[in-house]
Parts: structure tokens; C-alpha cells; sequence
């Protein structure tokens, strides 16, 4: 993926560098979880509970992305296959259709040692930069913080972009989209799921 796609210059976006941050600072946390070196399960109808629980545990991060079909029965927006860039402990998942202009980030990234608090100020960060106020959002992981940016005029499908950030054991999950919030979150109930 170029870093001139007009997906990473999404306003959106910085949902990604937020999860590389809240991962180096992580690495400089204490933590005496070892890594998981099991795969998530995939079977229909599996999920992962939600925890209120802040003990981080040791998930290993989807090494796929939902389908295209998967996000359109979700969303009821249709979106081309996903570009995936996937390491050890990282997966991204960019749906951009550059005929309407939407389009859908997924990232997850194995943090160990992140928590609720430094998820919270990272995401008041990022809304305070688009002028607006992050709510916490429940059912999601053992935090999530959740806002919706004020520029749907600038975005090419008229939505405006929603945001949801979710700490869910050990990964953060990012997911920015030109879509409204509770799409999103049902972008994120699936994410969670995996």
C-alpha cells in the first residue's frame, strides 16, 4: 500500500498511529505475559466474551481480514476486497472504493501491557484533535472509546467518520471508517468475534 493512498490520508487514519504509539509504550511497560502462539478461533459462532476485567491477556492477533461480503452485510456499504498488510502480532485492513469514496480501516495490534487508562488518553487525544469528545463505549473488550468527526462534507460519500478504539485483553483494535457509528460498532462486534 503507498503512503500516498488516499486512505491513509483519511483524518481517520490517525486511529492507526494510535495503536503504534499505545504499542511503544506498552513495550516500555512491565509485563510477564508471554505471547500466545495459538491462532483465534475462526468458527462460526465462536466469540470472544466481553471482560471488564483490565488484566491484559495474551490473544493472538486475526491474521485475516473480514471479507468484503462479511463488511457489506455489516455495513450495507459495498467495498472492494481488502488491501491486507499482516506481521507477527499486526493486521491491517484497508477498504477503500474509490468509485463512492468510502472507505473502512481495521487495525489490530498486539499490545501487552497497554491498559484502559492510557487507551483513554491517547483516544481523548485524537478526538480533541478533530474537535470533538470521545465517549466510552460498553460491550466492546475490557475498554473502548468511541467518536464521530464533524466532517462529512469533506468526506467524498457524505459521512462523516466514526471512530471506535478497543483495548480487548492484549490488542488494541482500531477501526475508522466513513460510515456511522453503529456500523462501525458492528464492524467491531465482528472484529471481536474472530
Amino acid at each position: 500500500m503507498s503512503f500516498h493512498s488516499p486512505t491513509l490520508r483519511h483524518p481517520g487514519a490517525a486511529g492507526i498511529g494510535l495503536l503504534s504509539v499505545l504499542l511503544l509504550a506498552a513495550c516500555g511497560a512491565s509485563s510477564t505475559t508471554a505471547p500466545s502462539t495459538s491462532s483465534p478461533s475462526t468458527a462460526a459462532g465462536t466469540s470472544k466474551p466481553s471482560s471488564s476485567a483490565a488484566t491484559p491477556t495474551s490473544a493472538a492477533v486475526s491474521t485475516t481480514c473480514p471479507t468484503s461480503a462479511e463488511i457489506a452485510t455489516l455495513t450495507g456499504t459495498t467495498f472492494p476486497a481488502p488491501q491486507q498488510a499482516s506481521s507477527t502480532g499486526y493486521l491491517l485492513c484497508s477498504y477503500n472504493d474509490t468509485t463512492s469514496g468510502a472507505n473502512l480501516v481495521i487495525g489490530v495490534t498486539a499490545a501487552p501491557g497497554s491498559s484502559a487508562s492510557t487507551l483513554k488518553i491517547a483516544v481523548d487525544t485524537l478526538a480533541s484533535a478533530a474537535n470533538v469528545t470521545a465517549s466510552s463505549v460498553s460491550g466492546f473488550g475490557s475498554a473502548a472509546y468511541a467518536y464521530t468527526a464533524d466532517d462529512a462534507s469533506a468526506n467524498p460519500n457524505g459521512v462523516a467518520t466514526s471512530v471506535i478504539e478497543i483495548l480487548d485483553g492484549s490488542n488494541l483494535i482500531d477501526i475508522t471508517a466513513a460510515l456511522t457509528l453503529a456500523e462501525v460498532e458492528a464492524v467491531a462486534t465482528h472484529v471481536l468475534a474472530q
